[in-house]
């Protein structure tokens, strides 16, 4: 193992250039943790490299590529949930509903219902289009009847809001408190 004598030396000496090294890969935010990863794992190694220096540059190189990869990555990876936040929560089955909605007014549910959180979509889908009961949903989520209750009904009043502000067509389905 490296001495931490040593490994400062190896800092002094190295770290400016393998900065500029790492920045010509992953832009000068994220070369200076490049270079911290590549001495931490010198301070670890065992045995130590024959020739730190070049061994140094290799693990800063690498780090660099793997930041611009998760980089890309994760904005394809956005892109693709942001192109899809419509289709987030979409109803298959227009058997589910009552009354003689149209394609479209289930589209619009389901962009909607997509708005909200998973835990406000899971209270109005359970409550709604499973019919368990609030004592039931608290035994499901772990949480009070009193909390359930007020939840719900937030999450319904969202849902309320989401759906007139899309379109005219819903003004009267939330007439009666479900």
């Amino acid at each position: 193992m490296i001495t931490a004598s040593q490994l400062a030396d190896r800092w002094q000496r190295h770290s400016g250039g393998l900065t500029l090294l790492a920045s010509a890969r992953c832009g000068p935010d994220e070369a200076g943790d490049c270079v911290q990863v590549a001495f931490i794992k010198l301070a670890v190694a065992s045995p130590v490299p024959d020739d730190v220096h070049a061994w140094l540059a290799t693990v800063v190189r690498n780090e660099a590529i793997s930041r611009v990869r998760n980089r890309a990555r994760r904005r394809e990876q956005e892109t693709l949930a942001a192109s899809a936040r419509s289709r987030l929560f979409a109803f298959s089955e227009p058997a589910c509903f009552i009354g003689s909605w149209t394609r479209s007014q289930i589209d619009e549910l389901g962009t909607a219902m997509g708005e909200l959180h998973v835990d406000e979509r899971e209270l109005i889908v359970a409550r709604i289009w499973n019919d368990l009961a609030i004592r039931e949903i608290a035994k499901l989520t772990g949480r009070s009847r009193s909390q359930v209750h007020r939840d719900y009904h937030a999450a319904l009043q969202k849902l309320r809001c989401l759906l007139t502000e899309q379109s005219n067509d819903f003004n009267d389905l939330f007439t009666a408190d479900i």
